[in-house]
């Protein structure tokens, strides 16, 4: 079994365009490959990839464009995008505890 190492904390990303950063101060929970058809259109591939974070271990800039629907289960999906690149950069069900940083 080969060991997986994580980067030094924080670990950082954000939008294509630059305008919007997050810094993770935790490691993730798990990462995760999501092969919904939601999952599939977003990347125009096969899966989408996430890493999931208790939401208060991560700080993202303010301003992102919120996107809301209601899923099979009935549960309120938010998706966080930033309005000017149009990249997603992090969804979850609203008053979760955790939030699903795009990793891909």
């Amino acid at each position: 079994m080969q060991k997986t190492t994580i980067p030094r904390l924080p670990l950082t990303g954000g939008c294509q365009c630059g305008r919007f950063r997050y810094r993770a101060h935790a490691r993730p929970l798990v990462f995760y490959l999501c092969h919904c058809t939601e999952c599939q259109r977003q990347t125009s591939s096969a899966f989408g990839e996430s890493l999931r974070f208790a939401a208060s271990t991560v700080d993202i800039d303010e301003g992102l464009r919120c996107i809301s629907r209601t899923s099979e289960s009935g549960r309120l999906r938010e998706g966080w995008f930033c309005p000017d690149c149009g990249v997603r950069i992090w969804h979850g069900t609203k008053g979760s505890e955790e939030i699903n940083i795009k990793a891909g």
